[in-house]
């Protein structure tokens, strides 16, 4: 008798903690605002932002879905900030726009906030026969003296999927 009443008490301890365990997992992927000091992003639902010490970037995030058949081990969207101390805004835009292999627009913001410049630049890049979109929001702050290159690659069969939360992470990123 002991031992039913043992193994139920362990058995509802098992489904207590594996529900907190998946509920967690879930709100990984849940819309939310990363702060920082220097930026903002506001990271859509459906994408997770790993927490990595020892990463090259300030921020990272991907989607929590991959690609389908041949591209089943990429993710159908990732995204990527790179702050630069030491490059001009210039330099970046210029070697954003080397490292696609067509640039399909580019344009210079005009509404920029006093200290800032803005440039979104989209392009096309096939790496190992995988084709992807690149989209990069480019900001100087003159004040903090830093560029920021935050790029959003998207597997090309899946832009149309991927659409709304390419635009709404790239709207949503901003320098302080």
């Amino acid at each position: 008798m002991e031992i039913l009443i043992i193994g139920g008490a362990i058995v509802a301890l098992m489904v207590y903690v594996s529900t907190r365990i998946k509920r967690s997992a879930a709100a990984a992927y849940d819309r939310e605002i990363i702060e920082t000091e220097e930026f903002s992003i506001r990271k859509p639902e459906g994408f997770m932002h790993p927490l990595r010490e020892n990463s090259e970037f300030a921020f990272e995030a991907f989607s929590e879905v991959y690609g389908d058949g041949e591209l089943r081990n990429f993710w159908q969207s990732n995204a990527e900030l790179l702050v630069h101390s030491d490059k001009k805004f210039k330099d970046v835009c210029a070697e954003a726009k080397k490292n696609a292999d067509e640039i399909l627009s580019e344009k210079i913001l005009t509404n920029a906030p006093a200290d800032q410049r803005i440039c979104l630049i989209e392009g096309e890049q096939t790496s190992d026969e995988v084709k992807k979109r690149i989209f990069w929001k480019i900001v100087e702050s003159l004040s903090r003296k830093k560029v920021y290159e935050f790029r959003v690659f998207v597997l090309d069969n899946h832009l149309s999927d991927q659409s709304s939360k390419t635009e709404e992470i790239l709207e949503g990123f901003t320098v302080k």
